[in-house]
């Protein structure tokens, strides 16, 4: 009876996610310390490029309608077949013409060795199958679905760890074989994502005209934002990978990889907060119910960045070995950058609650800005370590430029900014 009210209770919510958000999370921790001390600071430069292409493409080509997908089978659950029928429609054919395109363009743009060359483009043909994988994980999402919608999200990276974890066994630091295992982890993800939607949502083939206007307008809506924000999170990678040698963008990585460790927490929060502060009553209760939440990532968070800041000169060479020394003061950084990426995630999908999405977008665009600017200003002179001040600046200036949007948008005050007395996670779950 206990396991079984404790199941029923991680199935919803905060917990669910959490758990989920951080298994996907330790999971990719521990692969990408597998394959940096498997190939080395230079190998590991290659992989990422090899890793981090098709992941930017299929983010690029989805359209924002992955959100979109997920309001409409939530609002009409009638939509469903012709949503799923649209979303294998838009994957094929949309990530067939963008993975077609980098196959044709990146290899000539990228300093990467032939071999990697060749890996590359057996990865870029992934950029379809993650696109399904993503849509029908909202499908999932929208129909409340949340825990198949997050063992979607996790399948892909746990079956990476498995991958490379294996091909780490067996002693060969091929990089073809850790190409292999990625795109072997996309494809049980996207196969995974097709069995539940069926299994649960019994969808049928329909093709539905009527639904193309409402879904791309709404889609348009979220994909100015979204695309930025993928931007402002990986674009210091990608400016890297044409900017500095692969050793230097492999020890970046590793600090990337490291700091990353409480993401988790920011992401649950995150997801969570979006339904809870669209159902609010009014604004002003669904800017109360976001400041909540920011407070409840503050107390769970920040005594936990400053233990990592502190631990980090031991940690760090410790996993992953004393060639990535150089990534320690990196890491420092960009686990505080960390913080404040985090709390953009939810004054983001809060905006987007409150109905102004196009906020989100004015931030992230800003934000890029910083980006682009910092980046160049100060990678030639500081390096990998100007990499991670430029991130912490633009996710500071995005945090900022969010709340106050939040506040004029909920016509808070001043005592609505602080934690209420008697604060805690339960009464949050009795403000949805």
């Amino acid at each position: 009876m206990i396991v079984q009210r404790l199941l029923s209770r991680m199935r919803q919510g905060l917990p669910n996610t959490l758990l989920i958000t951080a298994g996907m999370s330790a999971a990719g921790l521990i692969s990408g310390l597998i394959v940096a001390r498997t190939l080395g600071p230079e190998g590991r430069g290659q992989f990422a490029s090899i890793v981090l292409c098709p992941t930017m493409l299929a983010t690029f080509g989805e359209l924002g309608l992955g959100m979109a997908f997920a309001y409409f089978a939530g609002k009409n659950r009638e939509s469903i077949p012709g949503l799923w029928t649209l979303a294998w429609v838009v994957s094929l054919l949309i990530g067939g013409v963008v993975s077609l395109a980098g196959v044709v363009i990146l290899p000539s743009q990228l300093v990467l060795s032939e071999l990697a060359l060749v890996e590359l483009r057996w990865n870029l043909l992934t950029v379809p199958i993650i696109m399904l994988a993503g849509y029908l994980g909202y499908l999932l999402l929208g129909a409340g679905c949340l825990v198949e919608f997050n063992l979607v999200r996790a399948s892909s990276g746990i079956c990476y760890l498995f991958g490379v974890a294996a091909v780490a066994f067996i002693g060969d630091s091929d990089i073809r074989l850790f190409t292999v295992a990625f795109i072997l982890a996309q494809l049980v993800g996207c196969v995974l994502a097709i069995v539940f939607c069926v299994s649960r949502l019994h969808p049928t083939w329909h093709w539905n005209p009527q639904l193309f206007k409402p879904i791309f307008v709404y889609g348009a809506k979220t994909y100015a934002s979204s695309l930025m924000a993928q931007a402002n999170l990986r674009l210091d990678q990608l400016i890297m990978t044409i900017v500095v040698s692969p050793t230097q963008l492999g020890i970046y990585v590793v600090a990337v990889a490291f700091a990353g460790m409480l993401n988790p927490v920011y992401g649950a929060v995150a997801t969570v907060v979006l339904p809870r502060v669209t159902q609010s009553p009014s604004r002003l209760l669904g800017g109360k119910v976001a400041i909540r939440h920011l407070w409840l990532m503050f107390f769970g968070s920040v005594p936990l960045t400053i233990v990592l800041c502190v631990m980090m000169p031991m940690l760090l060479p410790l996993l992953f070995g004393s060639d990535y020394q150089l990534s320690v003061l990196p890491a420092q950084v960009l686990v505080i950058a960390a913080f404040f990426q985090g709390c953009v995630t939810i004054l983001g999908n809060s905006l987007r609650g409150l109905g102004s999405p196009g906020k989100t977008a004015i931030s992230e665009g800003t934000g890029l800005v910083v980006t682009i600017g910092l980046l160049f200003a100060l990678l030639p002179t500081w390096g990998i370590t100007g990499a991670a001040i430029a991130s912490l600046t633009a996710y500071s200036v995005v945090a900022l430029i969010q709340t106050i949007f939040l506040l004029d948008i909920s016509d808070l005050d001043g005592p609505d900014l602080w934690p209420p007395k008697g604060f805690s996670y339960s009464r949050l779950r009795g403000e949805r």
